[in-house]
């Protein structure tokens, strides 16, 4: 079997949200067989080292970046063999092990040590990432130990069972094809009247509300959220970052008939308003609250505060959220809170910088 070198541009695609294929249970190719009795990674040709690197991001990448399911996880689990040559004294004393073919089991998992290493210091490399960002999406699972294989009556015939490797699988929950905001990117739409019973979401929790990166690694992207008129208020989390809006659009409207909605005082009459959002949050994965991500949220008075937003006047709502992309991550999680009825939205977004990555 041959596996193809990536060529830049399909790696660029790929970084940037670009549907790579999902395999299930893949192995990842290496070409490499330690000598009798070696284990660490000082112990490989650097140029070999560069291309087990090479290999295992052309491996894992694809996979580790793919959009299909959600909460995607990668699965690495790895396997290290050894020959039926015993270990000697010296090696046993490092290994804190039994010298001889006993030994071969602690020489096994001192080579799994050393490629889990070099597959975490891989993909740091490339995406740019620490190790604990990493370990957030990539899992090991229980290694396989094959000490003690086979024999062979010379050392290169020996080497063939020295070897390390490891076998890919992602674990995940299937999800509806997710919408892709790009640095141009704007949708308009109606969110349905939230009740106490869903948190006053009108939008965001259903399967076919999911959206997903489609912007350039590096790039500083921004999400603008218009309610029109009728107030809402919207949260975005990506990656760490989390933003909360006030309620956003006109205090009041009088229809036709003369009728006017207050609507400050619709709002403040939800009791529960407060509590239900912030159990929304929580359950959308976020680590603040409504006191701690938008403090202005009540007016000194106790009422909803409602900020003027794009098409009011003055225009001093905050309304537009900010993150940098980051290859790791691409869902954005976006929740509309909207208790009153008649609720229409726009979302637009941009990008600052979306030519700096090469």
């Amino acid at each position: 079997m041959s596996y193809p070198i990536l060529d830049f541009q399909k790696f660029k695609l790929m970084l940037e949200g670009v549907d790579p294929s999902l395999p299930a249970a893949t192995p990842i190719p290496f070409d490499f067989n330690f000598d009798s009795g070696q284990y660490k990674k000082e112990s490989i040709p650097p140029q070999k080292l560069t291309g087990l690197k090479a290999q295992i991001v052309r491996q894992i990448l694809p996979t580790l970046t793919s959009i299909e399911l959600v909460n995607q996880k990668v699965i690495i689990t790895l396997e290290a063999s050894t020959s039926t040559l015993g270990i000697s004294a010296d090696l046993a004393a490092e290994l804190k092990t039994q010298p001889g073919q006993a030994g071969n089991v602690a020489l096994c998992d001192a080579r799994m040590k050393t490629l889990k290493e070099i597959i975490i210091e891989a993909l740091t490399e490339t995406l740019k990432a620490t190790p604990e960002k990493i370990s957030k999406k990539v899992e090991f699972a229980a290694p396989v130990n094959k000490a003690n294989q086979g024999s062979g009556k010379t050392p290169e015939e020996q080497k063939k069972y020295q070897y390390i490797k490891a076998m890919l699988t992602v674990t995940g929950e299937p999800g509806t094809k997710p919408g892709k905001i790009s640095c141009y990117f704007k949708a308009e739409g109606r969110g349905v009247q939230g009740t106490s019973e869903n948190n006053y979401v009108g939008f965001g929790r259903e399967k076919n509300q999911r959206y997903v990166t489609n912007i350039p690694v590096g790039a500083t992207f921004q999400v603008t959220f218009d309610p029109l008129s009728v107030p809402d208020c919207f949260f975005i989390k990506y990656d760490n970052v989390e933003f909360l809006s006030p309620f956003i659009g006109a205090q009041s409207f009088t229809d036709g008939n003369g009728k006017t909605y207050n609507y400050v005082e619709q709002l403040t009459a939800l009791t529960d308003l407060k509590d239900k959002i912030n159990a929304e949050l929580a359950a959308a994965g976020a680590t603040g609250t409504v006191d701690t991500l938008r403090p202005d949220f009540f007016t000194a008075d106790g009422k909803v505060s409602i900020q003027p937003g794009p098409r009011q006047s003055p225009k001093v709502g905050v309304t537009t959220f900010e993150a940098m992309r980051d290859a790791l991550e691409s869902d954005i999680t976006i929740r509309v809170f909207s208790p009153l009825q008649n609720t229409i939205f726009s979302i637009r977004s941009g990008c600052t910088n979306p030519k700096t990555q090469q």
